[in-house]
């Protein structure tokens, strides 16, 4: 009978260990090869992921004279850009306007009334009375005035519009020779009445 030695089987195990670490090596890099093959198909699926767009909502401004009558600015409501445009009135219509607007300052000036009778035409000067005080004697039509230097009265002239007559105010501002300087109503401008031509023999 053979005896068991304890050398044949430390040699033993020891055999068995170097298979079992030569098994174990070979097992790592086969799932390394695997996971690197495997590695090909996730790259495309990460890039993918990476690739994808996000969508953009897009807004399109038409311009203003093609834009809708109704309709609101998302971001700004109150905004009137959206309106339409006015429009200025074309080159017919403005003639037309300034045709018109002639024609009714022709027919408002038609319909207006004569503007009354200047009461200076109905003034005549009569005489001038010399000396320390010189005197004028004025006739308004209606009858005789008399004025000092820088006198002045209320007076009565022809009404030619309404008939009758009417009162104006009358000024004697000053004596020259054969006339005198007057003021007629509310008119600052100064006036000459002159003595009528005398007649001749």
């Amino acid at each position: 009978m053979k005896k068991f030695s304890f050398l044949e089987l430390g040699r033993s195990i020891s055999v068995w260990f170097v298979l079992a670490a030569l098994f174990g090596a070979v097992s790592v890099a086969s799932g390394q090869q695997e996971g690197a093959d495997g590695g090909g198909d996730a790259a495309p699926a990460a890039d993918a992921e990476q690739e994808l767009v996000v969508p953009k909502s897009v807004f399109v401004v038409e311009p203003r004279d093609k834009m809708p009558k109704e309709g609101i600015d998302p971001f700004f409501p109150k905004s009137k850009r959206r309106d339409p445009v006015p429009k200025g009135p074309t080159p017919e219509e403005i003639a037309a306007a300034k045709a018109a607007a002639a024609a009714a300052a022709a027919a408002k000036k038609e319909e207006a009334p004569p503007p009354p009778p200047d009461p200076f035409d109905d003034l005549t000067l009569k005489g001038v009375i010399g000396g320390r005080v010189p005197m004028a004697t004025i006739n308004t039509s209606v009858k005789n005035y008399y004025f000092g230097k820088g006198e002045w009265r209320m007076v009565q002239v022809p009404d030619h519009a309404q008939g009758g007559v009417r009162e104006i105010r009358l000024e004697c501002v000053e004596f020259q020779s054969g006339k005198v300087i007057v003021k007629v109503g509310d008119k600052p401008e100064k006036r000459e009445l002159k003595l009528p031509p005398r007649p001749s023999n």
